[in-house]
C-alpha cells in the first residue's frame, strides 16, 4: 500500500462521510427511511447528532489523509502491520481458535430463543417422520426437497426432541458456515474467511433464527470450484460436477436461479451455453417429480408463486417513477439478467460474489436471513459501505423484535434498517465496482477545491 493509496483512501472515505451528511437532510430522512412519514423530535434530534459526527469524521479523514501523504514512514508501517496480521492469521491455532469461538457463539445467540422458521421446521420434520407429502400438507414450506429430507434426518438423530433438534440444526447450519469459511479463506485470503465466520449477521441468522440460506451459497461455491474459469472447455468432467451442484443449490434454497445465465455469458458455444442454463434448471424442476401427484398445488402455490414480504426497499430508493410501472419482480430479474454482460470479465469466485450481492440489494423483498446472503461480498470486498453494512445489519438484528431483541438506546424501525442496509449495500457494489474512477475523480474534485480556496484567499504556490 503506497502512501498515495493510503491518502486515497482517506480523503475518499471523509469525502464520502461529508456527502452522506449533506443528503441525509430530515426531508430526505422521512421520504426514503420513514414507514409512517413522520419523524419524531428523538429522531430529529439523532438524525442532528448522526450529521454532525458524519462531518467531523469527514473533516478528520482529510486532515489526516493530508497528513499521511507527508509522512513517508506512516505507510512503511501499515504495510508491516498488515504483513504481521496475515501471518498472525495463517497459524492453524488462530483457525482453530475462531472456529470454536464462531460455533460457540451460534450456539450462544440460539439461548434467547427462536422465531416463526423453526416452529416451521418442526412442522415439516413431523410431516416426514410421519411419511406424509409436505407440499400437499402444509403451507410452510417454499423451496425443493433437498431441506426437508435434511430436517428428517436431523429430527430422527434427535429422536424426535425439539430440543436436541434445535442443537443439532444449528450444529449442522454450523458446519455449512465453516465450509464457506474455508472455501474463503482459501480463494480469497484469510481475512475474508476470518471476517464471514466471525461476522454478527451470520452468528446471528445461523444460531438465531436457523435460517439456511448459507447451505445454498455453500452449494454454489463447491460449484464454481469445479467449474473453474476455463470458459472454453466443453461441458464434460468437473465442469458437468459443477453444474449438478449447483442445480443442487438452487433445489436447496432458489437464491442462485439466475446464476446459470451468468456461467452461460462466460461459457463459450451456443450449445454449451444452452447445457450451462439447463442442467442446473432441470434438477430443481425434476426434483418435485416425486411429490407431484399429491402436492402439484402445493409446489405451484407455495413454492413457483411464493412472494415474501413485498417491501421493495431498492425499487422505492433507486428506481425512477418513470420505470416503476414495471413489477418489481419483473424489473429485479431484468437487471439480474443484464448486470452479468457488465461483470463477465471478472474471475469466477468474484462473480458469484458480485451475483449474491445484486441479487439481495435489488431484491423486492428483503427479510432479516437474507442479510446473510451478502456477508461473503462483504468480507472479500471490504470497503466504507461494506463495512456499514455489517456494523447496521448486526445493531438491526441485535435489537429488532424479529431479532435478538435486545433493548437498546435507540428504537430501530425494521423499514427503516431494510431501507439502509440496501442502500449501503448498492453503494457497496458500486465503490467495488468502480473504485479507481471514484477515488480519482475525488482526488481531483479536492484538487480543484483546493486551488479555488487559494485563489479566493490570494495565496500563490
Amino acid at each position: 500500500m503506497s502512501r498515495t493509496q493510503v491518502f486515497r483512501l482517506f480523503i475518499s472515505l471523509g469525502i464520502i462521510a461529508i456527502i452522506i451528511s449533506i443528503i441525509v437532510t430530515p426531508s430526505f430522512a422521512i421520504k426514503y427511511f420513514s414507514s409512517d412519514n413522520e419523524i419524531t423530535a428523538g429522531g430529529l434530534e439523532q438524525l442532528k447528532l448522526y450529521r454532525v459526527l458524519l462531518v467531523g469524521l469527514g473533516i478528520s479523514g482529510i486532515l489526516f489523509g493530508i497528513f499521511l501523504k507527508n509522512k513517508t514512514g506512516i505507510t512503511s508501517r501499515i504495510n508491516s502491520m498488515i504483513e504481521t496480521l496475515n501471518t498472525w492469521l495463517n497459524l492453524r491455532s488462530v483457525a482453530f481458535g475462531a472456529i470454536i469461538i464462531g460455533v460457540a457463539l451460534r450456539i450462544i445467540v440460539s439461548l434467547r430463543g427462536h422465531n416463526f422458521d423453526f416452529q416451521s421446521y418442526l412442522i415439516v420434520a413431523d410431516l416426514m417422520d410421519r411419511g406424509l407429502n409436505v407440499y400437499a400438507n402444509t403451507a410452510r414450506y417454499n423451496y425443493g426437497p433437498i431441506w426437508f429430507y435434511i430436517l428428517k434426518v436431523l429430527y430422527h438423530l434427535a429422536s424426535n426432541d425439539e430440543i436436541i433438534f434445535r442443537y443439532l440444526l444449528i450444529i449442522f447450519l454450523s458446519s455449512v458456515d465453516l465450509g464457506i469459511f474455508f472455501i474463503l479463506r482459501k480463494k480469497c485470503g484469510n481475512l475474508a474467511g476470518f471476517l464471514f465466520l466471525l461476522n454478527p449477521i451470520s452468528i446471528i441468522i445461523t444460531g438465531y433464527h436457523n435460517q439456511f440460506d448459507n447451505l445454498a451459497i455453500l452449494l454454489g461455491l463447491l460449484s464454481i470450484l469445479f467449474i473453474s474459469d476455463n470458459w472454453d472447455e466443453p461441458i464434460h468432467g468437473h465442469k458437468l460436477i459443477g453444474l449438478l451442484l449447483l442445480g443442487l443449490s438452487i433445489t436447496t434454497k432458489h437464491i442462485l436461479f439466475i446464476f446459470p445465465i451468468w456461467l452461460a455469458i462466460k461459457q463459450k458455444g451456443l450449445f454449451q451455453k444452452l447445457l450451462t442454463m439447463f442442467i442446473p434448471v432441470a434438477i430443481f424442476i425434476f426434483s418435485f417429480l416425486p411429490f407431484w401427484a399429491e402436492g402439484k398445488n402445493g409446489i405451484i402455490q407455495n413454492v413457483f408463486l411464493y412472494k415474501s414480504f413485498n417491501n421493495l426497499p431498492f425499487y422505492w430508493l433507486f428506481v425512477p417513477s418513470s420505470v416503476q410501472n414495471l413489477t418489481p419482480r419483473l424489473l429485479w430479474i431484468i437487471i439480474l439478467v443484464l448486470t452479468p454482460f457488465l461483470l463477465r470479465k471478472h474471475k469466477l469466485i468474484d462473480y458469484f460474489l458480485y451475483y449474491s450481492a445484486i441479487m439481495v440489494a435489488t431484491s423486492p423483498a428483503i427479510a432479516n436471513q437474507y442479510l446473510a446472503i451478502a456477508v461473503p461480498f462483504a468480507s472479500v470486498f471490504i470497503n466504507p459501505f461494506t463495512i456499514l453494512y455489517s456494523v447496521i445489519g448486526t445493531f438491526f438484528l441485535l435489537s429488532t423484535s424479529t431479532g435478538l431483541h435486545y433493548s437498546l438506546p435507540i428504537t430501530v424501525n425494521q423499514t427503516q434498517s431494510y431501507n439502509l442496509l440496501i442502500l449501503v449495500l448498492t453503494f457497496g457494489i458500486v465503490f467495488s465496482l468502480w473504485k479507481d474512477q471514484l477515488i480519482k475523480n475525488a482526488k481531483n474534485l479536492i484538487n480543484n477545491i483546493f486551488v479555488e480556496f487559494k485563489n479566493q484567499l490570494g495565496i500563490r504556490d
